[in-house]
């Protein structure tokens, strides 16, 4: 009878364990190809992946497409520049110059690097390095 039961103990754990094995490799198989009905939202893995799920989601959907959130930003920054421009310098000439939309994603990575200067720990100001820079391709390509 004893024989029996371990036979049976045996048995039981071998078919626990398949089906676990089975259940997670559906877990995994349904990671990499979701189910169709249900879409699922893949989480990125590397540093350029997140900068693109943040550029192409929620960051577009806050701040809107960088072209215009960037043009925004540099009509602030021209403003801003401006007034700092006509104050009497040094020498008493003011200059002109524009900021373009490329050039405040260059001045956003440039912020991101002096962070990272200080806590080159913090991860988030890496993705956001990439993410500018992803901004900058959607500009050039415009879309």
């Amino acid at each position: 009878m004893r024989k029996k039961e371990k036979a049976y103990q045996k048995k039981l754990k071998e078919h626990r364990s398949d089906i676990l094995q089975s259940i997670q490799q559906q877990a995994k198989t349904e990671e990499i190809r979701p189910n169709r009905r249900k879409q699922q939202r893949r989480i990125p893995s590397t540093i350029l992946q997140q900068a693109e799920s943040l550029i192409y989601g929620e960051r577009n959907k806050h701040y809107r497409h960088p072209i215009e959130n960037f043009n925004n930003i540099a009509n602030l920054w021209n403003a801003y520049f401006k007034a700092i421009l006509i104050r009497p310098s040094i020498s008493g000439i003011a200059a002109v110059f524009q900021i373009n939309n490329i050039d405040i994603a260059y001045l956003n990575i440039l912020q991101k690097i002096a962070r990272g200067a200080t806590n080159q720990e913090h991860m988030d100001s890496v993705i956001d390095i990439a993410g500018y820079a992803g901004c900058i391709e959607r500009i050039l390509k415009n879309k």
